[in-house]
């Protein structure tokens, strides 16, 4: 998979996640997005990067990202995962 590629998932991933989170009415969707972006911003660095480089991926592009995504994870989708777990939720959004 190209960077490229993974960006692209990535801001998919987010958009979506962030219309749950919205459309349900998340009390910390503010906080939760701001780490959507801060994220977004970094990997957009390392895009702008490896372009210039003619490259996709280095060992730090590939550490960044797992430590990012398991304390994201872990710190903010669990706990929307604990916040919505009784709760009735809107999964579409027409």
């Amino acid at each position: 998979m190209t960077l490229d590629k993974l960006s692209r998932c990535i801001r998919r991933h987010f958009e979506s996640e962030e219309r749950f989170l919205m459309f349900n009415n998340y009390p910390e969707f503010d906080t939760h997005q701001l780490e959507h972006t801060k994220l977004l911003a970094q990997l957009e660095l390392f895009e702008r990067g490896f372009q210039a480089e003619k490259r996709a991926f280095n060992v730090k592009m590939l550490i960044f990202l797992k430590d990012w995504m398991v304390r994201h994870i872990i710190t903010h989708d669990c706990k929307f995962g604990f916040y919505f777990r009784d709760k009735e939720l809107i999964t579409t959004f027409g």
